[in-house]
């Protein structure tokens, strides 16, 4: 397929979370649920250097977020 194998692995995850969904049942399910939207699940490994690494992702392109931006949980 020509994918390294981190760059399958980020893609296989936002296949995972892949959806088409109205506002409204956005909305219902952060009102009813515990866990967020796909759409947003999808975008978690742009808090990983890794994801950045594997698609030689650079300031400048759509899906950057600078370093001091990125989400860092451990």
């Amino acid at each position: 397929d020509g994918l390294t194998g981190d760059q399958g692995f980020f893609l296989a995850w936002a296949q995972v979370w892949k959806e088409k969904r109205t506002e409204q049942s956005m909305l219902n399910q952060l009102r009813a649920g515990t866990h967020s939207p796909g759409r947003y699940r999808a975008l978690a490994p742009r808090n990983h250097d890794a994801w950045y690494e594997a698609f030689n992702v650079q300031p400048g392109d759509a899906l950057y977020l600078a370093p001091e931006e990125r989400v860092k949980i451990w």
